[in-house]
């Protein structure tokens, strides 16, 4: 009898583990179809909204010609290849430097003063740090002050715009 007793604990206990536990309802069971077919609808709507979505004839049409003209460009004066030694002679910076102007007799004007103008501006870029030679985020700012020294040396607003042409930092 107490063989009996053992069979019966132990089918007992078999019983209980072998019950099906309760796992979640039906959103747990459909997580992962329900996640594919949401990428697949995100992805068919990113194609459409690229390739065939229509766009608005106004964003489509040429513009009109006012919005096209371009500014006029008047004649420009270049002061070619100036050539710095920095840092003691080890680092070498080059600047070719494009000015721009409209009055015809502006061009004699820097011819005759190039020597001063080269001058001057060799002075001004030798006297700037390695971090504003190498910084995009400066040429602004330089190409500023090469036009205030433009200015003060061959009257105000004779350049209308400075074009740095070449810009290298070895």
């Amino acid at each position: 009898m107490n063989n009996f007793l053992d069979e019966e604990v132990e089918r007992t206990d078999t019983e209980e583990t072998t019950e099906p536990v309760e796992q979640g309802g039906l959103f747990t069971r459909l997580r992962l179809p329900l996640i594919i077919v949401l990428i697949i609808v995100l992805a068919g709507g990113t194609v459409w909204w690229f390739f065939f979505r229509t766009v608005p004839e106004e964003l489509t049409s040429v513009a009109s010609s006012e919005t096209l003209t371009l500014p006029p460009m008047g004649e420009i004066y270049m002061i070619d290849d100036l050539i710095l030694n920095l840092e003691g002679g080890r680092r070498i910076f080059m600047v070719a430097i494009g000015l721009e102007y409209f009055d015809e007799k502006t061009a004699e004007e820097i011819a005759k003063r190039e020597p001063l103008l080269r001058d001057n501006l060799i002075t001004f870029f030798s006297s700037q740090p390695r971090e504003v030679l190498t910084n995009i985020k400066y040429r602004e700012l330089l190409r500023g002050r090469v036009k205030k020294i433009m200015d003060h040396q061959l009257g105000e607003n004779t350049i209308t715009r400075v074009i740095f042409v070449k810009w290298m930092f070895q």
